[in-house]
């Protein structure tokens, strides 16, 4: 398998593993910068400008809640590419040494 493939699927685990727990972060982050609060119960209006913030940053906030779901996932898929790897890393190993044909 080349080398490319397998760091595009590392890629992919982590940024779909973590996006959902970036995007909470980055809202509780960005509230108290533009003056706002966030509320689990409903969306509180925050107005920037002329735009109301309130409901962009309430799903945002809300969406880290499915890091619990996509988070597993993407650890167990690591721990498997971790095998590929490794498993890869001995074969081409042991073909140097000529102890396996590739």
């Amino acid at each position: 398998m080349p080398r490319r493939a397998l760091a595009v699927a590392l890629g992919l685990m982590t940024v779909l593993g973590a996006l959902p727990v970036v995007s909470a972060l980055i809202a509780l982050d960005a509230a108290p910068l533009l003056g706002c609060r966030i509320d689990a119960a409903a969306p509180v209006p925050c107005l920037w400008g002329a735009v109301d913030l309130g409901t962009v940053l309430h799903k945002m906030a809300i969406a880290g809640w499915f890091g619990f779901t996509t988070a597993p996932p993407a650890m167990l898929l690591l721990v498997v590419w971790l095998a590929v790897v490794l498993a890869f890393a001995l074969r081409n190993a042991l073909a140097r040494k000529g102890y396996w044909r590739v």
